[in-house]
């Protein structure tokens, strides 16, 4: 009988050497006490943790000031700039021109973008979760930068589909390819 250990090394149990093995049922026994010894345990191995925004990363506002509009989800709400009724996937966070836009969790840099609705836009990879940050004025950080929370990766500019708003940060997020509210998972 083989057995596999740990590193992955085989062995055979050694009965004949154990006192107590002067019977057939008595080596059966020795057998099997060798043999729960030596078999790894499921539970034991390490497993590979996802990271997750509910079990891993903790999400923190980018930006120190108030939401001044939440996402939407299904629901239209009138958009002042475009001057038609949309779905508005992120959440606005009222700021001054030049304020310090700060990573939300750990990730890692997707892409730095030029965009005609949203301006430039970061996008960064929290653990399954997609984040956008809209409207940026700098840009401190590249595609494929890792980041830290609260690490400065931009300031606040503009955004053009926006315009007719207050000065903000606009942030999307997505999970799956799907949009969801940020503020469901910024503490």
């Amino acid at each position: 009988m083989l057995f596999r250990s740990f590193a992955g090394e085989e062995s055979t149990p050694n009965v004949e050497s154990s006192p107590k093995a002067s019977s057939q049922n008595e080596v059966k026994s020795e057998v099997k006490k060798e043999e729960s010894k030596q078999r790894p345990v499921e539970s034991a191995a390490p497993k590979v943790v996802k990271q997750t925004a509910g079990s891993v990363l903790n999400f923190l506002s980018p930006v120190d000031k108030a939401v001044t509009q939440k996402f939407s989800g299904k629901n239209m709400i009138y958009s002042k700039t475009m001057k038609d009724w949309r779905t508005h996937n992120g959440t606005d966070f009222g700021a001054k021109k030049g304020d310090t836009v700060k990573a939300v969790a750990d990730g890692k840099v997707k892409d730095v973008i030029k965009h005609d609705l949203y301006g430039n836009t970061l996008i960064i990879m929290h653990g399954d979760i997609e984040t956008y940050y809209c409207g940026l004025n700098e840009i401190n950080v590249k595609k494929n930068d890792e980041v830290k929370q609260s690490q400065k990766i931009g300031t606040v500019g503009n955004i053009p589909f926006e315009s007719e708003d207050a000065v903000h940060l606009h942030l999307e997020m997505k999970k799956n390819d799907k949009y969801i509210d940020p503020l469901s998972i910024i503490k």
